[in-house]
């Protein structure tokens, strides 16, 4: 484009902030979300709503909204949090607790802890362990 900045498309195509998107959905609805933020697409916008309202709720002081499909309470939550952070370890948080992966990233997310990390050469020299053991089988 001739005669405007450099970094115009940038400024005109910039990001919103996920709380400004979940202030103009909740107050205005999708429709006005979409046709603003047009380049974003249903899908993203709908995603950056969420994020955001999840924040507005954060400073504002109201507790975690829970689904009413979690197989878990908040006190196991906390143990859970409380075995990741004493073994080390995510994969070890499983097998001893006998949740899914998924269930223990999830609540380490919610609870803003991030999973540790392991020594990427344990974890290569027991994959390698594991192959040879089933090759055997």
């Amino acid at each position: 484009m001739r005669g405007l900045p450099a970094d115009s498309d940038g400024e005109i195509f910039r990001r919103p902030a996920p709380e400004l998107v979940a202030r103009i959905w909740d107050e205005y609805g999708q429709d006005a979300a979409c046709e603003r933020w047009y380049w974003l697409g249903h899908w993203n916008l709908s995603k950056m709503a969420v994020a955001g309202r999840a924040a507005l709720r954060v400073t504002a002081g109201v507790p975690q909204v829970r689904g009413h499909r979690r197989s878990t309470t908040p006190e196991q939550e906390a143990e859970l949090v409380a075995l990741v952070l004493r073994v080390g370890s995510v994969d070890r948080a499983c097998r001893e607790s006998g949740r899914c992966y998924a269930t223990v990233v999830r609540v380490l997310r919610e609870a803003g802890v991030r999973p540790p990390k392991e020594d990427r050469r344990q974890v290569a020299l027991r994959a390698a362990a594991t192959k040879r053991l089933r090759a055997a089988a």
